[in-house]
Formats: structure tokens, sequence, C-alpha cells
């Protein structure tokens, strides 16, 4: 597994050797171009961070969790390891019944179970939705338990999937909370209710 990752910095010029991250302040160091066009800008490399061995029956995570950003000792992309090794934290939202199953009837994922039936039955609409969702899209939708909220979250992807997920995905999954009626600040990173770290 490669701990290093190549982004493309438009800015840098090829005489550069060094830079400092806008955010962090960690150096960065620059890969050599060799392409003889001057039109692709270089490259650099950042060295991933160390992972980091939680203590079962701490609350280290906990403690972090909820979060609105992941933070990086628990982002795949950040860390150097492989990324069941991290412990599992779910993106999403409280689950709200009315917004959820409102979006999935109005979508036309709605399910009478009896065509005689006026009314949508909630239960069969959510197995409907999370069926062709993940028919549709590629993403699983699933309500989980987690810790820092006593009821059930609306969960699309946990951190094990983020270097699954196509940029895509991202757009859609974002297009779907905010079709739902739910805000960018109410989506959030839950620990999952079985770690104990």
């Amino acid at each position: 597994m490669s701990s290093e990752l190549i982004l493309h910095e438009p800015q840098l010029s090829p005489e550069t050797t060094s830079l400092q991250s806008p955010r962090d302040g960690s150096p960065h160091t620059i890969c050599d171009s060799t392409s003889s066009n001057d039109n692709i800008p270089p490259a650099y490399m950042f060295q991933k961070i160390p992972w980091t061995a939680f203590e079962i029956g701490e609350w280290t995570v906990r403690n972090m969790l909820p979060a609105l950003i992941i933070p990086r000792c628990l982002n795949p992309n950040w860390v150097d390891c492989d990324e069941n090794d991290l412990p599992l934290v779910w993106f999403g939202a409280p689950y709200d019944e009315k917004k959820v199953i409102g979006f999935a009837i109005a979508n036309g994922f709605g399910d009478k179970r009896d065509p005689e039936d006026e009314i949508y039955d909630a239960r069969w609409t959510w197995l409907n939705l999370v069926e062709q969702y993940y028919k549709k899209y590629g993403i699983y939708l699933c309500m989980q338990e987690v810790w820092g909220y006593n009821l059930l979250i609306l969960a699309f992807h946990t951190n094990r999937d983020m270097r699954l997920i196509t940029k895509a995905q991202r757009r859609r999954i974002i297009s779907t909370y905010r079709a739902m009626g739910y805000k960018d600040e109410e989506m959030q990173w839950y620990l999952d209710i079985e770690e104990e770290v």
C-alpha cells in the first residue's frame, strides 16, 4: 500500500522545492516533473499520518464525534493504514421519517404494499427506497445506531468507504439529503455503536 498521495498544485513553479500547507503548515515535497510539456503543473506529495492504535474502553474517539468534519485520524485518505483498521464511523443525520419517507414518495420510491391502499406504508417505502437507491446510484442507505445520539441516524456511507465513493456519488449524496430537507450542518460523522474507543 502506498503511503503517499499525489496532488496537483497549479500555482507552483518548477523552481519550487517545498511548500507549506495553507491549513496546517505541514511541509510537502515536490515531485520531479518528467514531462516536457510546460503546461502540466508539477505535483507535490505529502506524507500520511501514522495509524493511531486507539485503546478499547477509552473514550478518545467517542469524545471527538459527532463532528461536521471527520477527524484526520479516522480518515483513510490521511492515515497510513488499511481502512478496516480504523474505527467505524458513519456519515449521516438523525433519522426523520417525515423527511425520508416524504422524499421517497415524492421521487417514486413509495410503496403502498396493497395497491388498494390510499396511504403509503412507511416500512415498505423505506425498504423500496434502500433497494432502488442502491440499484440506481450504488449507495446503500441505512439506519444506524451510533454513539452520541439516542435514536437512529440515516447513514449514507462510512469512513471505510471513502476511497470507493466516486465524485458523482458524493454529489448524489449531497443532493439527496438536501432534497430530503436536511441542512449541510445536520450531516455529521458518528461513531458506530459497536466501537468501544
